[in-house]
C-alpha cells in the first residue's frame, strides 16, 4: 500500500506532469500544491494518509498492536522507497500521519497542531514535518503509548527525519521553500 506513488499518479493522470521533474522533485502533497495547485495536492494528501492508515488499520485488525505498528511502519518505508519509482519515493509525512492517527489518535493530534503551529509561524512545511516526526516518540512515552506503538513513533520519525536531509540543508543555507511559494514547469 505505502508504494502507491499518488503524487505521480494524480499528477501524470489530471495534468500530464512528472511532479519529480518540478519544484523540490518531491511526489509529495506539497510539491503537488507547488507544481499542480491545491486541489490536486488534497487528493493526493488525502490518499497518502489514507494508504498509512489503511495499513495499520488492517495490520491491527488482523494481527493485533504489533501487526498496526509494523504494516504502518512498513507503509511508511514503502512510500519513501517505492517499488513503482526504483526504490525512490517521498518523505512518508502524510502516510506516517495516517499511520500514527490509527494507532495513537492522541498523539497523532498533538504531531499535527505542532506541526501546524511550526507552518503557521514559519511557513516552512518541512520543518513542521521534521518537529513533528522528532517529538512523537518523546510524547508516546509521555503518555504511555504501547511499546508496539513507541517503536512505530521512533522507526517512523526517525525515517522522515532522515528523508528531510536535504530540507535540513537548505533550511541552514535559508534556500528553503516556504509554502504558498509557486514553482514554473
Amino acid at each position: 500500500m505505502g508504494s502507491i506513488p499518488w503524487g505521480v499518479l494524480i499528477g501524470r493522470a489530471v495534468h500530464g506532469v512528472d511532479v519529480r521533474r518540478f519544484g523540490s522533485g518531491n511526489i509529495g502533497a506539497t510539491n503537488v500544491l507547488r507544481v499542480l495547485g491545491p486541489v490536486p495536492a488534497a487528493c493526493v494528501l488525502v490518499l497518502d494518509v489514507l494508504k498509512g492508515a489503511g495499513a495499520a488499520y488492517l495490520g491491527a485488525r488482523t494481527v493485533g498492536a504489533w501487526g498496526g505498528a509494523v504494516a504502518g511502519l512498513f507503509s511508511v518505508v514503502g512510500h519513501s522507497f517505492s517499488v513503482w519509482l526504483k526504490f525512490g519515493g517521498g518523505k512518508s509525512v502524510a502516510c506516517g500521519a495516517g499511520a500514527l492517527f490509527v494507532l495513537a489518535p492522541r498523539v497523532g493530534l498533538i504531531g499535527l497542531a505542532l506541526m501546524a503551529l511550526t507552518v503557521a509561524l514559519t511557513r516552512y512545511v518541512s520543518l513542521g514535518s521534521i518537529v513533528a516526526a522528532s517529538v512523537t516518540p518523546f510524547v508516546m512515552l509521555g503518555l504511555g503509548e504501547s511499546v508496539p506503538n513507541i517503536v512505530f513513533g521512533a522507526a517512523a520519525g526517525g525515517l522522515i527525519v532522515l528523508r528531510h536531509s536535504s530540507n535540513i540543508r537548505r533550511l541552514l543555507a535559508g534556500k528553503e521553500h516556504r509554502l504558498g511559494e509557486k514553482v514554473s514547469r
